[in-house]
């Protein structure tokens, strides 16, 4: 389309210049040559020429655009056949090339056809060998690389290996010094000497310090010695190694109970049968705290269920018994001191328990025979002598109710009773210094029991000391005694305050 807007535009340049060639022709030709004519003439003659000229330039301008036209019909009718031309020429162009393009490369290769295979073939050798080369290369690489992976996982078994040993070697040392913690335990278990069954006890956690059924019973032992404070350290570190340990409890709350805190013994009760419902040693205990509140019933009702787990419990059933007794319930008494002695013919508490009913009762005889019986199976029982002591002088037999008075205050230098018992016995023999240091060491023992100082302000009403007397008797009621003793004690203040009166007088 550009080709045929220049080759007209160049047609329309060319006309243009011819059309100005021509016209400067006709203008030459027709000039009117210059005649003396009038001037009015002239004029009419020049508009004529004129007019002529005019119409002259008219049709030669209507050749000039008919000729134009014709011109530019060619010129269109050049450019089309000049595209038809350029069309062609550059078909034969691109057939040319094309031929070219096929034709050279099989001339080339005709020429050189021998070269060429010698070294396509050696290429392909060498792309053989490469290719060879390549999977040589890939398998080794694939060799490699599964070598590695056997290293890697090798390395791996070694290390798991390492640490197993690690792990077994640190075991196997736990278990050695555990073992050796046992067998320490077992020896203390079998100790007879309290300090050197501690003593395997404090190997047995220097070995392990996780033991803590050696804590609880270097416990046990350490109470039984007076260690108190010890004790009470080895229940706490056995707990909190193992805050489910019911016997843990269970022995801190009697060491509570000791130590004078019963609210804390019995939590520690109260928790141990949380963890062991079915431990009928931890209900006795129990029991026995509820006794000491006060709460009969209470106690009657853990020792039955401690009965009830443990139906052979014959301390339980002497328990139940003094209770029994204590509430005037003398044939239930007497049945569970008599079924106590039945599971356990051996049990001495149990023979003097029932010797102390059978004297209530009036059996003398039957008493006697279980206080004998008591001592017999236990001759280290200072209660069984005291109370037997106390029959013997019922019997008329003073001497020998001192001698039991001496021999239980022997085994138990802090029994109490016996002191008083004695102290008593003095007084009845009218030893009043004997009778005065007995009295002494049983107020000395027991401070807050207005039990001993009703018996020494008997001894001072008798040794007519009123003043001492008044003391003893103003400290006893000031120590909330039980009715009885306070109804005796009142008697004698009543007394005293005459005799105090009659002597200011």
């Amino acid at each position: 389309m550009n080709a045929k807007r220049l080759l007209l535009a160049l047609l329309l340049i060319c006309s243009v210049n011819a059309f100005c060639q021509q016209a400067k022709t006709v203008t030459l030709q027709n000039q009117p040559q210059k005649v003396a004519l009038s001037s009015e003439q002239f004029h009419n003659d020049e508009i004529k020429q004129l007019q002529l000229e005019i119409t002259a330039l008219k049709n030669r301008i209507q050749e000039i655009s008919n000729a134009n036209i014709d011109n530019q019909n060619r010129i269109e009718s050049y450019a089309d056949k000049t595209n038809t031309d350029i069309s062609h020429w550059f078909s034969l162009l691109a057939i040319l090339i094309t031929f070219v393009s096929i034709a050279c490369p099989l001339i080339i290769n005709l020429s050189y056809k021998s070269q060429f295979d010698s070294q396509l073939k050696k290429l392909k050798n060498d792309l053989d060998s490469i290719i060879d080369s390549v999977k040589s290369a890939k398998m080794d690489a694939e060799s490699a690389k599964k070598s590695v992976s056997t290293i890697t996982k090798l390395k791996q078994d070694i290390d798991s290996i390492k640490k197993d040993i690690d792990r077994s070697k640190k075991t196997a040392e736990r278990a050695a010094k555990r073992t050796m913690a046992t067998k320490k335990f077992t020896q203390a278990l079998s100790e007879k000497d309290k300090l050197k069954a501690i003593e395997y006890y404090t190997d047995a956690i220097e070995l392990d310090p996780n033991y803590y059924e050696a804590y609880n019973n270097r416990g046990i032992l350490k109470d039984d010695l007076g260690e108190k404070e010890g004790a009470m350290r080895d229940y706490d570190k056995a707990i909190e190694l193992n805050p489910n340990d019911s016997d843990a409890y269970c022995n801190r709350g009697i060491l509570k109970k000791k130590l004078g805190d019963k609210e804390g013994a019995m939590r520690d009760y109260d928790k141990a049968i949380e963890l062991n419902p079915n431990d009928s040693e931890i209900y006795y205990n129990r029991g026995i705290l509820k006794d000491d509140l006060g709460d009969k019933p209470g106690a009657i009702g853990d020792y039955d269920k401690a009965i009830e787990i443990n139906p052979n419990y014959s301390i339980a059933y002497n328990n139940l018994g003094v209770i029994k007794d204590d509430i005037d319930d003398r044939e239930g008494a007497m049945r569970d001191y008599d079924r106590a002695i039945e599971l356990n013919p051996n049990y001495s508490n149990a023979y003097l328990n029932r010797g102390i009913l059978k004297k209530k009762l009036g059996d003398k005889e039957g008493a006697m025979r279980d206080y004998d019986k008591a001592i017999e199976l236990n001759p280290n029982n200072s209660n069984a002598y005291r109370n037997r002591g106390i029959l013997k002088k019922k019997l008329d037999d003073k001497e020998g109710a001192l001698q039991d008075y001496n021999k239980a205050i022997e085994l138990n230098p802090n029994h109490v009773d016996a002191y008083n018992t004695r102290g008593y016995y003095y007084f009845e023999t009218k030893e009043w210094l004997k009778a005065k240091t007995d009295f002494d060491k049983a107020i000395e023992l027991s401070p807050d029991d207005p039990n001993y100082y009703d018996s020494r302000a008997d001894l001072y009403v008798a040794m007519e000391d009123y003043e001492n007397a008044m003391k003893d008797i103003e400290k006893g009621l000031s120590l909330n005694p039980s009715e009885d003793i306070e109804k005796a004690i009142m008697e004698k203040k009543t007394l005293c305050e005459k005799k105090l009166g009659e002597k200011k007088a």
